[in-house]
């Protein structure tokens, strides 16, 4: 609860700034500030995101660091949409109980934090189905990866030693576990720069 209290002071900052930056958005006027292949960001995406990062991560935003966050944050978008694309080419579904198991692990299984998240999101008029979208992304990209490298990846026996060195109060399973996912991550983010790359991303 001390958590999630701490967000609340952030509504008035956020809500503050976001006007002042993005008035254009009050007008139901949302100006397209990227394209990516063939789907466009608009200025009202970048600001539900903003505060949605405000709150999540309990930023104080101010005219000092609103450009480098919103940057930050249009940046994750965008890849956010590109790795929507792979996931619906390989046709991954994320149900909606997922969704809730990954918001009940980020509040440690505390329903009365999770269940003051929505509503800190519905008082500062952040549409919930954004948070539920980006959990989705979040979720169905750690599935496509693991099953395009689970199975190339292995783990160095040295490696392995080393780590259990480092890490005495590990198993070698967990130990096993963890390499194997770091591997698996290193090589989703070289795969996400190469989709990158090759994508048609202009400015608006």
């Amino acid at each position: 609860m001390k958590r999630l209290s701490k967000i609340i002071s952030l509504f008035f900052m956020v809500s503050f700034l976001i006007g002042i930056n993005l008035s254009i958005a009050e007008e139901k006027n949302y100006k397209i500030v990227k394209l990516v292949n063939d789907k466009v960001i608009t200025s009202y995406d970048l600001e539900q995101r903003v505060k949605l990062f405000a709150i999540i991560n309990q930023v104080n935003i101010d005219q000092n660091n609103y450009k480098g966050i919103a940057s930050k944050v249009l940046n994750n978008i965008i890849d956010e949409l590109l790795q929507l694309e792979k996931i619906q080419e390989y046709k991954i579904i994320v149900s909606e109980k997922e969704v809730n198991n990954y918001l009940q692990r980020m509040y440690n299984n505390n329903d009365s934090n999770v269940n003051e998240l929505f509503n800190v999101l519905k008082e500062n008029k952040i549409n919930s189905n954004i948070l539920k979208d980006y959990i989705k992304v979040q979720i169905a990209w750690q599935d496509l990866t693991a099953r395009l490298y689970y199975r190339s990846s292995n783990v160095n026996e040295d490696d392995l030693i080393k780590y259990l060195q480092d890490n005495p109060t590990s198993s070698k399973e967990d130990a096993t576990n963890i390499m194997l996912q770091n591997q698996i991550q290193l090589r989703a983010e070289k795969y996400l720069r190469d989709i990158r790359s090759e994508a048609n991303i202009e400015n608006r």
